[in-house]
């Protein structure tokens, strides 16, 4: 085994704080490019903020529209209701005094019927008895 002398003592010294202050250097740098992403990483946190808030905001605004659109819906839904009670309250006015002529006429059309029939019977007995004036009665 070799001694050592006060020189080589000193070298390695020398060596060891040259390793030590790059070492250092290296620690400060990785420090700085640490704060670097820190600032980097805070400035991301705060653009996720906002977008987290314009998020809630377009919830909330998405929301609301659906409110107004299920509003707009029901009252549309009730007009069209009125609408179908006042056609169909119009249609049963029409259809009853439709009806109504309707039988009327059927009536005429029976009476007219019948009136016809009593002429074409006395038309029938008149020509029968030109015809036939020799005939009694039937």
């Amino acid at each position: 085994m070799e001694t050592a002398t006060k020189a080589d003592l000193a070298e390695l010294e020398d060596r060891l704080n040259t390793r030590l202050d790059k070492m250092d250097a290296r620690q400060d740098a990785t420090e700085v490019r640490l704060d670097k992403m820190d600032a980097r990483l805070d400035k991301m946190d705060a653009r996720l903020d906002k977008m987290d808030a314009r998020l809630d905001d377009l919830k909330q605004g998405q929301e609301m529209l659906r409110s107004e659109m299920q509003h707009f819906s029901d009252d549309l839904k009730e007009v069209m209701r009125d609408n179908q009670t006042e056609l169909l309250k119009a249609f049963y006015s029409y259809a009853t005094t439709t009806d109504l002529k309707l039988n009327d006429a059927a009536a005429s059309d029976a009476n007219l019927r019948e009136r016809l029939s009593a002429v074409e019977r006395r038309v029938t007995e008149l020509e029968r008895k030109s015809l036939l004036p020799n005939q009694p009665d039937a």
